[in-house]
């Protein structure tokens, strides 16, 4: 089973449909690359799959205890923060665990 899948998916924004149709799945150990022109839904689809937005019209299915992050094109950061920080802000309570596994290691 997929652990993520999208059938028959709709999205358009006025008049231009970015998803026409579209189906997707993401099976376990896969990667995928997305390449497409600007505008043509990439970051839509990837937004669907994060569960930031959802399609007009489709399916989706995501197996249970899946969980995704999404990072923006353009994130916006908090000045002074590290890249550690920045990078691993999107691992939820394991970024947290990080912080305090590096405050009681030793220097050197």
């Amino acid at each position: 089973m997929a652990l993520f899948s999208i059938t028959d998916a709709q999205l358009a924004f006025g008049h231009v449909a970015l998803l026409d149709h579209t189906d997707f799945s993401l099976e376990a150990g896969e990667r995928v690359g997305l390449i497409g022109r600007n505008g043509s839904g990439k970051s839509s689809l990837l937004k669907i799959v994060a569960g930031l937005a959802a399609p007009d019209d489709g399916l989706i299915a995501r197996q249970s205890g899946v969980t995704s992050t999404y990072v923006p094109q353009e994130p916006q950061f908090e000045p002074g923060i590290t890249v550690f920080d920045a990078v691993s802000q999107g691992m939820g309570q394991a970024h947290d665990l990080l912080v305090r596994y590096e405050r009681r290691r030793p220097p050197g």
